[in-house]
């Protein structure tokens, strides 16, 4: 069975995402509205280094009014491969360039009302190279973590974004098993 696309009406249009009310004919006739948030796409990074620690940003959400504790991320930029965007998101977030990555996962985030598609990458021979740091974001602390702790904050429910609790979960479970 086929669903078919009636029509998309465009709300807005933002500098990360744009809104359309999406109006779908179903093959039994029925009709349904639904918001739409389309978006370029994001990546996000486990840095860690020779020294078994993993890499995280204090940041500033405004969605939610609060901090959180997070791994490197981003959003993908036109033209820009999910690994060029890890590359730069991990200079600009941490001021460290890291010389392999190793794709762990790809998945969409929400796809009940968005299109967003997030790579998902490990990060291994980290070296100092800062890019200039997006004006955008509002970083308060870099840190680096033991994987010891790591694993124990996560049990804690330390972590409150999904993208570093998956990232965190598959990366370790990928450094266990090498």
């Amino acid at each position: 069975m086929e669903v078919i696309k009636k029509e998309d009406k465009k709300i807005y249009s933002g500098k990360v995402f744009d809104l359309y009310d999406r109006t779908i004919k179903y093959p039994d006739g029925k009709t349904a509205n639904y918001d739409v948030l389309k978006h370029n796409g994001a990546v996000a990074v486990v840095p860690i280094d020779s020294d078994q620690n993993i890499w995280f940003v204090k940041q500033y959400r405004p969605a939610i009014e609060d901090f959180l504790l997070e791994i490197p991320a981003g959003m993908i930029e036109i033209g820009e491969k999910p690994e060029e965007c890890a590359i730069r998101e991990t200079q600009e977030e941490i001021g460290l360039k890291p010389e392999k990555l190793i794709l762990l996962s790809e998945f969409f985030l929400a796809p009940g009302y968005s299109n967003e598609y997030m790579y998902l990458f490990l990060a291994e021979g980290l070296k100092v190279n800062k890019f200039l740091e997006d004006p955008d974001e509002y970083i308060v602390e870099i840190k680096s973590i033991p994987i010891i702790e790591v694993k124990r904050m996560l049990e804690e429910n330390v972590f409150k974004d999904i993208k570093t609790i998956a990232g965190l979960h598959l990366a370790i479970n990928k450094i266990d098993n090498l």
